[in-house]
């Protein structure tokens, strides 16, 4: 029986110069196994480059299928939910 081997995310440090030499060969090995390279230049880090990720959706429909509804949500609220000092004779 084999076992699946999972790649490992990488994390790399390199500068500049080498990135130059060995870009394609440093973007395809992190699409492959994701992680993080840091690029140097001069001692100073200058980029990081990451795997991409598909952000989360933020908007109209981002929570379907996450909220569940219990009871009735149409009706009106009961009197009491609107303040604590209910007065229906004062009512706007």
């Amino acid at each position: 029986m084999t076992e699946a081997v999972t790649p490992q995310p990488i994390i790399l440090t390199i500068h500049t110069e080498e990135f130059k030499e060995r870009c394609l060969e440093v973007v395809a090995e992190l699409a492959k196994c994701g992680g993080m390279v840091i690029i140097f230049h001069d001692g100073e880090p200058i980029a990081q480059m990451t795997q991409f990720e598909e952000p989360p959706l933020n908007g109209y429909g981002s929570m379907k299928g996450q909220i569940k509804i219990h009871g009735d949500i149409v009706s009106p609220l009961p009197p009491e939910w609107y303040s604590s000092n209910y007065d229906e004779e004062n009512l706007v």
